[in-house]
């Protein structure tokens, strides 16, 4: 039977990239190495959890992502995210959880290494540039839209 530890909290980084590599890697995985067609699966961008469940520690490595523009990058203690058009921002989650101090002015030499890496990660990737060309006009400035629903002059 596969137990998962209990009662345990741990400060290691995980991602929802992650969730896929432990299915695949957990012992009641079912799932065959390749697809229908016989060819092999790309890799996955995750690393499983698995250890993390044991107690153990694993290496996760840089993360990247974007959307609608907006990009960041989680490597270790550091993060680097960059609004819509705008410049490259620069954190330490293990001091600044709540992102309140931009150490890209004291750091530019990581900001410039990280943005390098962001930048490669997007090339390989596909990521394209914003707003796309079918992106609905009101929705082109980098923000989601809100509902209507939750505004407050309709309480």
């Amino acid at each position: 039977m596969y137990r998962i530890k209990r009662s345990t909290a741990t400060h290691q980084i995980g991602h929802e990239t992650d969730i896929m590599a432990t299915c695949l890697d957990s012992p009641a995985s079912h799932i065959l190495p390749n697809q229908k067609s016989g060819a092999t699966p790309p890799p996955l961008v995750g690393k499983s959890l698995l250890p993390i469940f044991h107690g153990q520690t694993r290496d996760r490595g840089p993360i990247f992502w974007e959307h609608e523009g907006n990009g960041a990058m989680r490597d270790g203690k550091w993060k680097l995210v960059s609004q819509f058009r705008n410049n490259w921002e620069l954190y330490n989650m293990e001091e600044d959880r709540t992102e309140m101090h931009n150490l890209s002015d004291q750091y530019p030499e990581r900001v410039k290494r990280m943005a390098t890496a962001y930048a490669d990660w997007a090339k390989q990737i596909g990521v394209q540039p914003w707003p796309m060309p079918e992106t609905p006009q009101n929705q082109r400035q980098g923000t989601m839209p809100s509902p209507e629903y939750p505004r407050k002059d309709r309480l």
